[in-house]
């Protein structure tokens, strides 16, 4: 009994030593990326609220959805269930039955099991790089060395669609966003993605560049040269629509950019001051936003409707999103197993 005790204790010990190295191990392009012990990212304001708020622009930001979907106008039906059934393949374990017909709707489950646990949560923001640490000497050091710090929703610590979610919020400003993160020199795909094409993604890069100078430093900033301070990518002034089509589920809506600017106060406050048309610009391309990387983007237009849907089951059925909650809960942490990092150190 003892040395069954044992064994359990030294496999812990190696699986944790892994996870570890892993995680130092993790690059993009020439940065590196290294683990840390970090708050999670708990916060529940509302972006209707929280775009309007220098702290939460300046504190949290990031990445965040809180939208629920509506159904199609023409779209009509009395009821729905959802469930998850593990023995089905991958893609097919979620299941929908809208008025008695199974409705296809296929989702991964590295997409599916962490974006049911963030819509049942009540928390809205995904990601930020202006995380903390546990460790408060530490996050300085890393912040005076022109660093950052990343936390993550609950729902998306040490997932794929964490990863995904750090690439998503530097995607129009890393050098290196055309690429997918590595470890050990290897791509870390989920199932049905593909190792990027590099150089078709910097074509991409440099088709937004060439959008961005242009619409950023003549038809908005001219003579001013305003600058913006940061960005949210969210889901607010995006309507997520669902509808049947061909017995299957379909979700419309793309993600939004909110750009803002730092505005000194008189009292030496600030605030923040939209830049509503760099916004408006930036958010009507998605084509032009995901030709950089297109694995990043579709995870998180993924993401965004998932959760607006799954938002809607949650509010109008919610015993059946109570169920549905129960199986997700159970079920095993979907591959592939990754880490995510909490500190983002400047590129060498």
């Amino acid at each position: 009994m003892k040395h069954s005790h044992l064994y359990r204790f030294s496999l812990s010990i190696v699986l944790l030593l892994s996870c570890l190295n892993a995680a130092a191990q993790q690059s993009l392009g020439p940065q590196r990326f290294t683990n840390a012990r970090a708050r999670q990212l708990r916060d529940p304001t509302t972006l209707s609220a929280g775009l309007h708020s220098f702290n939460y622009l300046a504190e949290v930001g990031g990445v965040a959805f809180d939208q629920v979907a509506v159904p199609a106008k023409t779209f009509k039906f009395r009821t729905l269930t959802i469930e998850y059934r593990p023995d089905r393949k991958d893609r097919s374990r979620m299941v929908l039955t809208i008025d008695g017909q199974e409705v296809s709707a296929p989702i991964y489950d590295w997409q599916l099991i962490p974006i049911a646990k963030f819509a049942d949560s009540q928390y809205h923001a995904c990601f930020t790089l202006f995380g903390r640490l546990e460790d408060a000497a530490r996050e300085r050091e890393v912040r005076q060395r022109g660093g950052y710090v990343a936390n993550y929703h609950p729902a998306f610590v040490d997932t794929l669609m964490g990863l995904r979610l750090l690439q998503l919020d530097g995607l129009i400003i890393h050098p290196y966003s055309y690429d997918l993160i590595k470890n050990k020199g290897r791509y870390v795909l989920g199932a049905g993605e593909l190792r990027p094409s590099v150089v078709t993604n910097q074509k991409g890069k440099m088709a937004f560049q060439n959008f961005f100078r242009s619409i950023a430093y003549s038809q908005f900033l001219g003579q001013t040269r305003q600058n913006f301070t940061s960005y949210v990518i969210s889901d607010q002034g995006s309507r997520i629509v669902f509808d049947l089509k061909d017995q299957g589920l379909t979700l419309t809506g793309q993600p939004t950019y909110y750009f803002w600017a730092t505005q000194p106060l008189a009292t030496g406050n600030a605030r923040a001051v939209p830049v509503a048309n760099l916004s408006a610009q930036v958010s009507a391309r998605p084509k032009l936003l995901r030709a950089i990387n297109p694995a990043v983007w579709d995870a998180n237009v993924t993401l965004m409707r998932y959760a607006a849907f799954f938002r809607y089951c949650k509010q109008k059925y919610p015993g059946q999103w109570r169920n549905f909650m129960a199986q997700i809960n159970q079920a095993p942490m979907p591959l592939p197993h990754t880490t995510t990092p909490e500190i983002v150190e400047p590129l060498p």
